[in-house]
């Protein structure tokens, strides 16, 4: 029996250069838009030895 170890990458976001935009549909007419500035994203990337496409 082979046992695949993945490697794993965590990454944060750069909130300089990042942020978060939503849209969200007030009363069925319009669209209302915003954006978070501040906020925290981890990214965790990992690819088994195996699966490579």
């Amino acid at each position: 029996m082979a046992i695949s170890l993945a490697q794993t990458s965590n990454y944060k976001s750069n909130t300089a250069h990042t942020h978060v935009l939503f849209k969200a549909k007030h009363l069925g007419v319009a669209y209302t838009f915003g954006r978070f500035n501040d906020f925290l994203a981890i990214n965790r990337l990992s690819q088994s030895k195996k699966s490579k496409k």
